[in-house]
């Protein structure tokens, strides 16, 4: 409940059938998690992206680097099942592999970025969000586990 996760769909549903007055108390998803770019290159059709050669790009794209991977939690099955991350209220697709300490976005729909832009792991951006169930899912998975694999050397900033 720490970060306003129910334990399962099945208790929330529960608990509010069997606490129909009490209308406040509802959990709010509190954590967010992002990241800055790292660094952009354009890449031709028939180029391949990730280890393994995962990923095999239809058209010239522009890819831009993200400095997280599954050492720092973020989760290595989430690639290639439709995962994405938010760039300024867009969805830009994880491309290949999730790496060891990076992943790599398309970002061929977005104009003018600078390494400084940050991208939205999980959280909201705009009118776009990700949840850590919907996190969850593309990695076969559970949110509790999403949250214990966060590595504990990642900066964290209470607001």
């Amino acid at each position: 409940s720490l970060y306003g996760l129910w334990p399962s769909r099945l208790t929330r549903l529960s608990y509010h059938s069997l606490n129909k007055e009490e209308k406040n108390h509802s959990l709010k998803a509190v954590l967010s998690w992002k990241a800055k770019i790292s660094s952009f290159k354009m890449i031709d059709k028939g180029d391949y992206v990730g280890y393994g050669c995962t990923y095999q790009a239809s058209t010239q794209m522009q890819v831009a680097v993200i400095p997280v991977g599954y050492y720092e939690g973020y989760p290595r099955l989430a690639s290639g099942s439709g995962s994405y991350v938010l760039l300024r209220g867009n969805r830009c697709t994880i491309l290949g592999r999730v790496c060891m300490n990076m992943l790599m976005i398309d970002v061929s729909q977005i104009d003018n970025l600078t390494n400084s832009e940050v991208v939205t792991l999980l959280g909201q951006d705009g009118t776009e969000r990700i949840d850590l169930e919907d996190l969850a899912s593309w990695s076969q998975t559970i949110h509790y586990e999403i949250v214990t694999r966060l590595n504990s050397k990642l900066p964290r900033r209470i607001v």
